[in-house]
């Protein structure tokens, strides 16, 4: 690693570093609000295109990823309505274990990964878990039980849980002004892959249903995991690394100078070397343990939004049109995107994570509040409801502004980060995994005797939790928390 640090300030000095002539220093460019929102440093044409490239190469790879991703476990959910249940004769809560064996798999499978992000090439870590993705994701369309259906979404959980946290660790070690909305991005496209679902399970439902002796259903999960072949074999291509070691086609060594500094503007460091004193020194870092809670208050209170499509189901006028209960959710994925966009540009061009992920909270509060109020009327107000769900909906973005504030918290050892981001999925999920059983259970969709009280509740401490990081970290600052501090590699 010292060889090719010493290679990367030799690039630094020397005087092609700066690709060309320009007059602006960059200590006297003062970046405007769109110049941080692309991740311009300076008005140098060369740097500019440089951020541009980064942006195609990573974010095409992370978002179609992402995107593909999110289809295979909507398909679970609309599915459900299109056929699956009765084809597989589901029955009680089977729908919610279908889920919880998906959550094992990935509770199980998130920190290993994340530790291997911090000794493997993310180049090839991530494309060899999306191959073995893709594979068991075709096999789901052969099924022909619960049971077997369960192993399969086990291993789908397993290979996936590389892919979130990876993506939010490759992010910050790329990205610096434009962070927040560039991790939003991850969960826009997540968003997107429900609307563009919806759609597909509609048109699949009136084309492809029995087409080679296979429901419209199992064509979801062929065509899901075809997708994911070629986004594998980009993803080798695409993905650059870390700046300082990065083997990427399309940056050059000055490009990838630049960004070694850039990332040193910001103080965020990159991996250096794992060991059990770096593990041990993260058991004392603070962050860790509010991000995580916060983390799992979130994932369990917006589990609740899930179970749209069976509240759709139990309306007379839709329980029985395929079409509608894949289409009508879709709204509620546009109003995300709107709302995800606008909080992330705007808390990365204040510097900000505090003001909008309340505001996130007071969504996920709001939305939860109006369907407990509907579920209490003797007379059913069913627009209310659609409010409410679309509402509650709009939490969604929450965690990404949460994970990129935890990027900018730990800033200065690339390992702590990485270990503390697959802490938070696995421990947030966990939680989801058996507790959404208790508050949420199918049995009762989707009228539930203490749900939407527990996800109000949920959502009033991720909002405190919240403002507690947001005062911790003022006393950090301020060296008043020194027994807490965040350790780095030079500490070690």
């Amino acid at each position: 690693m010292s060889d090719k640090n010493d290679d990367i300030e030799a690039v630094l000095t020397s005087p092609s570093a700066d690709y060309g002539s320009t007059t602006d220093e960059p200590s006297s460019f003062k970046p405007s609000k769109w110049d941080k929102l692309f991740n311009f440093d300076s008005s140098n044409k060369h740097d500019k295109i440089l951020a541009l490239k980064i942006d195609f190469f990573i974010l095409t790879y992370i978002c179609v990823s992402y995107f593909i991703k999110n289809l295979s476990q909507m398909n679970i959910r609309n599915a459900y309505v299109s056929g699956l249940k009765e084809d597989l004769n589901f029955q009680g809560n089977q729908y919610n274990y279908l889920q919880t064996w998906w959550l094992v798999g990935y509770i199980l499978g998130v920190i290993p990964a994340q530790v291997a992000l911090c000794k493997v090439r993310a180049s090839i870590l991530l494309p060899l878990l999306e191959i073995a993705w893709s594979v068991v994701t075709i096999g789901i369309c052969k099924v022909e039980s619960v049971h077997t259906l369960y192993g399969l979404r086990f291993l789908v959980g397993f290979f996936e849980a590389a892919a979130y946290p990876a993506f939010i660790t490759l992010l910050g070690n790329w990205y610096t002004t434009s962070l927040g909305f560039k991790v939003t991005l991850i969960q826009i496209s997540s968003s997107g892959a429900q609307m563009f679902l919806g759609y597909l399970q509609a048109a699949l439902f009136a084309n492809m249903n029995h087409k080679a002796g296979l429901a419209a259903w199992r064509w979801l999960f062929v065509f899901d995991g075809i997708i994911g072949i070629p986004v594998a074999i980009y993803g080798f291509l695409a993905v650059p690394d870390t700046p300082d070691d990065s083997r990427a086609f399309w940056l050059n060594p000055q490009e990838k100078a630049k960004c070694v500094e850039r990332m040193k503007s910001v103080k965020r460091a990159s991996y250096k070397n794992l060991n059990l004193e770096t593990i041990k020194n993260i058991v004392f870092l603070w962050p860790l343990y509010l991000f995580t809670a916060v983390v799992v208050f979130h994932e369990i209170s917006i589990n609740l939004s899930t179970f749209l499509n069976l509240w759709l189901k139990s309306i007379p006028r839709y329980s029985h049109n395929v079409r509608l209960l894949n289409i009508i959710p879709t709204a509620s994925y546009a109003l995300q995107i709107v709302v995800m966009i606008i909080f992330s540009i705007s808390s990365d061009l204040t510097g900000k994570r505090l003001p909008f992920t309340l505001g996130y909270a007071f969504f996920g509060f709001l939305g939860s509040l109006i369907l407990l109020i509907c579920e209490k009327l003797t007379v059913k107000n069913t627009k209310a409801e659609f409010a409410g769900w679309f509402i509650l909906s709009a939490e969604m973005g929450f965690v990404t502004l949460v994970l990129t504030w935890l990027n900018e918290v730990i800033s200065e050892s690339a390992e702590q980060r990485t270990i503390v981001i697959g802490v938070t999925q696995a421990v947030g999920f966990a939680f989801q995994a058996w507790v959404a059983l208790l508050i949420y259970p199918a049995s009762e969709a989707p009228h539930y005797k203490n749900g939407y009280q527990c996800a109000m509740a949920f959502f009033a401490v991720e909002a405190f939790l919240c403002v507690c990081i947001w005062y911790v970290l003022k006393l950090d600052k301020k060296g008043k928390l020194k027994h807490l501090q965040i350790k780095t590699q030079c500490d070690n």
